[in-house]
């Protein structure tokens, strides 16, 4: 059983040592692509299909649902 302790022991140092990319700066990384996603590919799909209806600019916000914000969205509509 002793000799497996310098393993550990290396195994440990070898992690606390490592200088990969922060958790944070991962995080933001990820943020930042799926920001981009939402941009290229969900966006123009809600501006072409369901502003109109469904958006404060819009001439009647149907259902009580706005998805022109993330928090309006989320808070959902009448139903």
């Amino acid at each position: 059983m002793r000799f497996l302790q310098p393993t550990l022991v290396i195994g440990v140092f070898s992690v606390a040592t490592w200088s990969g990319p922060s958790a944070e700066a991962v995080a933001q990384e990820l943020a930042t692509a799926e920001v981009d996603f939402f941009e290229r590919k969900i966006r123009p799909v809600l501006v072409e299909h369901c502003y109109a209806c469904h958006a404060a600019e819009g001439q009647d916000i149907e259902g009580g649902l706005r998805l022109d914000s993330r928090e309006a969205a989320r808070r959902g509509g009448e139903s």
